[in-house]
């Protein structure tokens, strides 16, 4: 009989492990057709106190499976599986115990406001738990206790959990986490009790700050033991798990902190220098590239909270200027240094961010650094082969770099000019014919953001850069084809007399990629859509400088363009800036251009979500469609009507009535 009831529990056992793997992997979509099975057989495993492995292994499964679970799935089993989980927290073990937390905690998640009617009859055995085993100072059951109770709290918000904060704000204020062992999992646990409750809490949270942010800083700033002169193998492999737990903890507290600025924003006012001062150096934290990515993160947010305190006229410490010279430098130099692609891309997203928040902070010499280090992190991303799983980081780098430089020139406008030699040389070396795709698509967005950026002024330098962007605009490569029509529609509008004398030369360059018995092919459409747009602004910009009856009909001919979604917006908007400037005129040419023009709106109206036009776009479209009824004789505008879809007529129609 003993061997029967053996077998009978190792099947069990080993029934429960299935159940817990199996929800690893298992698809969402899937889990529905098993939970009517095994959401009853766990919570029955977990009611034989008879026999504890198998109840632990049972809050195990429980754990894993509902994790993946919806509310609509778990609804129908809530009542028995949160009766049999707090059952376990009465009478079972430790073990036993804190499985049935983890799961309390993911019930909480995966069923979110359906678990709030079970709120005020589960915190109650949650309290009893953490006072016994602060009682009895186990570290583990009241670590998990406490991690239990404020995972529930994220769930519901700021305003669901009333006055039950305060016990566990007394027992983290009567605990220092300095006072602890560095493998007390209170440590770290303590940490995130303080981070979730600010997130629960929002600017209720000050009143707590006191203590906690200088309970975070102090875990930010840990420093790792020296094991220089550490020889025993004991000894070392001790000092290897102080060091592995010290660096979990600093990068814990560092994320923590991260997240209470961002949320607390200009109330954490009077502790942003020190939270600064404490997460600056660590963006050169090589030990450890979780407490790193943190320190990255956290710069934008320091500066959004010192900026709102300004903008809120709160008392500050620290001026945000000082910051922001500050941030930006040491960003730039981390960025010199750092050899993890991945996270090179995570500082340039900050960098960004914090380009954007601040004004002109640098000195010249910090300036003449900052385009150095970009270019370089530019070319080193450039190089990084297509085949090399690093590729595609290296692709959100150089599109990263591309951003932080747009946003430099238009902050640093006055001071750039200088440094014009450093940008273009550059340039010139990316852009000639035997480097990559890659190379020649970035060397012209950039030459095209300074274009836009210094105008004539950047044209001065640039009139061979232009004939290169021309040749560029029929290159082999389509994506080239693309950045250089769209770089020469650029030129034409900001370029002013500069581009004036190379106009004929740019018509030309565009008719012949328009014209190419390939344009409208879909790896070509793009840079067609480009060339359309940029021979428009030639023709509203430098009307002048060429035969302009024939540009405007070449061009009108290939509207509206529906493919390259950066391109349709400014062409079509174009076409609404020509036609107001030009309605004379083309009331008067018998009426040749217009059912074309009225053909571009109605499709442009048809297609009603804003990809082929602003909504300011669409009401000017609607108000020359007004003028044109209204000036035209019936029968003209009657018969221009007729020759479109009735789909687009109703449309334009549907327009001008309402």
């Amino acid at each position: 009989m003993k061997m029967v009831d053996d077998m009978h529990h190792h099947v069990r056992w080993r029934a429960m492990y299935a159940v817990e793997e199996f929800s690893k992997y298992l698809h969402p979509e899937l889990q529905n057709n098993y939970n009517q099975k095994v959401l009853p057989a766990l919570t029955k495993a977990m009611d034989d106190f008879s026999d504890s492995k198998i109840q632990v292994q049972a809050a195990m499964a429980t754990y894993h499976f509902v994790e993946y679970c919806t509310s609509n799935m778990l609804e129908p089993h809530l009542d028995e599986i949160i009766s049999k989980l707090l059952r376990c927290l009465q009478k079972g073990k430790q073990l036993l115990k804190l499985w049935a937390l983890s799961a309390l905690a993911a019930i909480a998640k995966s069923s979110q406001d359906r678990f709030l009617e079970y709120y005020r009859t589960v915190m109650p055995y949650l309290k009893v738990v953490m006072t016994k085993a602060e009682g009895e100072s186990n570290s583990k059951l009241l670590s998990a206790t406490v991690s239990c109770i404020t995972a529930i709290w994220t769930v519901f918000g700021k305003d669901k959990f009333g006055d039950d904060t305060q016990q566990v704000v007394q027992l983290l204020v009567s605990t220092p986490i300095s006072n602890l062992e560095i493998h007390d999992p209170m440590r770290i646990e303590g940490l995130r009790a303080w981070g979730r409750l600010c997130k629960c809490l929002g600017h209720r949270f000050q009143p707590y700050m006191e203590v906690a942010i200088p309970c975070l800083l102090q875990s930010a700033r840990l420093t790792l033991p020296d094991d220089a002169n550490v020889e025993e193998s004991d000894e070392r492999n001790r000092m290897i798990q102080i060091k592995t737990e010290t660096l979990e903890e600093k990068a814990t507290a560092c994320v923590l902190l991260r997240d209470c600025v961002a949320e607390l924003k200009e109330g954490i006012d009077l502790w942003i220098d020190e939270v600064a001062e404490t997460l600056v150096p660590l963006l050169n934290f090589y030990e450890h590239a979780e407490v790193r990515i943190a320190a990255v993160l956290a710069m934008p947010e320091i500066l959004k909270s010192s900026k709102a305190a300004i903008e809120k006229r709160l008392l500050q410490k620290s001026p945000f200027e000082k910051l922001c010279s500050d941030i930006i430098p040491a960003l730039v130099e981390a960025l010199v240094k750092e050899e993890v692609i991945k996270i090179s891309a995570v500082m340039l997203d900050s960098l960004e961010d914090c380009l954007e928040l601040s004004g002109p902070v640098l000195n010249i010499d910090q300036i003449k650094r900052f385009l150095s280090v970009i270019m370089d992190v530019l070319d080193t991303s450039i190089s990084i082969p297509k085949v090399d799983e690093a590729s595609e980081q290296g692709e959100k780098v150089s599109k990263k770099v591309c951003a932080c430089l747009k946003i430099f020139m238009k902050t640093y406008k006055g001071s750039l000019l200088q440094f014009f030699d450093q940008l273009l040389s550059r340039m010139e070396h990316m852009w000639v014919k035997d480097k990559t795709v890659k190379e020649r698509k970035i060397a012209l967005k950039i030459f095209t953001d300074v274009v836009e950026e210094f105008r004539e002024e950047a044209l001065k330098f640039c009139e061979s850069e232009l004939l290169l962007l021309f040749r560029a605009c029929n290159d082999d490569e389509p994506e080239v084809q693309e950045v250089a029509a769209h770089g020469i529609g650029v030129a034409a509008a900001f370029g002013g007399s500069i581009f004036k004398p190379l106009v004929g030369e740019a018509v030309s360059a565009l008719n012949a990629n328009i014209s190419d018995s390939m344009a409208l092919h879909r790896d070509y459409i793009k840079a067609h859509d480009a060339a359309v747009t940029a021979l428009g602004q030639i023709y509203l910009f430098h009307k002048d400088r060429i035969n302009a009856s024939e540009v405007f009909s070449t061009w009108l001919s290939h509207l509206p363009i529906k493919n390259n979604l950066l391109e349709v917006k400014i062409a079509h908007d174009l076409l609404c800036s020509i036609v107001e400037i030009s309605e004379d005129e083309l009331l008067r040419q018998d009426f040749a251009y217009l059912p074309k023009i009225i053909a571009a709106f109605a499709e442009i109206l048809w297609a009603d979500d804003e990809t082929l036009a602003t909504e300011e776009t669409v009401n000017r479209v609607i108000k020359q469609l007004t003028d044109f009824k209204s000036r035209l004789p019936s029968n003209i505008w009657s018969s221009i009507l007729s020759t479109l879809e009735p789909s687009r007529q109703n449309v334009l129609l549907l327009s001008l009535s309402s």
